[in-house]
């Protein structure tokens, strides 16, 4: 079987170093253990990127412009011309275990389609708050659709989806465009969302640089919490990786 993992990246080097080392380290080594062909795929913009990606081995890289639509589309339409089954979306800024990548492939694989997760950590470095966000509520659109990061997408899916499914000049709102496609999938959401315990969710690194702050979350959404990084909440995550995270420097990432 043939595996994605596709990731949109944009500077952030120290971020991007830490999160690569952490992928090319557990993820995919845990699908090649698994029987899978592995490509792990890296959308960039510049060197700034590029230089930290060829410092590891084995890693597909691309630079195309700064435009996160287009970023997803070249991942998307390669995964289309690569025939894989499987695609695995994973933003640059987000540290998954082991054990939910795997379900994730593995809801994916049961109902045919696809699978997404609906909880996560978000950790902002720079005010060291650590909030866990609980799931859309009712009131979104999104509610059944999961996050759109840690999304598997199976090759019977990506058959039933257009080239450049992502449009056009776009930095948000893709999972909105994805909306309507998913929802002609005959798939309840009970049998493709995976709402995870804390201790086996992912945790994604919030920085000045990134799109959406911690302030932009909505607070009927969230769970303000008081733990950080060595908390063992995150044992999944090995101390080497933590204390990588914890030395970034905020103005710097």
């Amino acid at each position: 079987m043939k595996i994605i993992i596709g990731v949109p990246a944009y500077k952030r080097p120290n971020l991007l170093f830490v999160h690569t080392h952490y992928t090319n380290k557990y993820l995919k080594p845990a699908l090649m253990q698994k029987g899978f062909e592995v490509t792990y795929m890296v959308v960039g913009s510049s060197n700034v990127e590029g230089d930290i990606i060829r410092k590891f081995d084995g890693i597909e890289y691309y630079e195309i412009p700064n435009v996160l639509s287009h970023k997803k589309n070249f991942i998307h339409n390669q995964a289309k011309i690569k025939d894989v089954d499987f695609l695995f979306w994973l933003d640059s800024d987000d540290f998954i275990p082991v054990s939910l990548l795997m379900k994730s492939i593995e809801v994916a694989n049961q109902n045919g389609y696809w699978s997404s997760v609906t909880n996560m950590f978000t950790y902002d470095s720079h005010t060291q708050q650590m909030i866990h966000f609980d799931g859309y509520s009712s009131r979104n659109s999104l509610k059944n659709q999961g996050l759109g990061t840690c999304r598997t997408y199976t090759k019977q899916l990506l058959k039933k989806l257009p080239l450049d499914v992502y449009g056009y000049n776009k930095n948000s709102g893709m999972d909105g465009l994805m909306l309507p496609h998913l929802m002609q999938i005959p798939v309840a959401p009970r049998d493709r969302l995976i709402t995870t315990p804390p201790e086996r969710t992912l945790i994604g690194i919030k920085t000045s640089q990134n799109i959406w702050q911690i302030k932009d979350f909505n607070p009927a959404e969230i769970s303000v919490l008081d733990l950080n990084l060595k908390n063992d909440t995150f044992s999944w995550l090995d101390l080497e990786i933590k204390d990588l995270i914890l030395s970034i420097d905020t103005k710097n990432p």
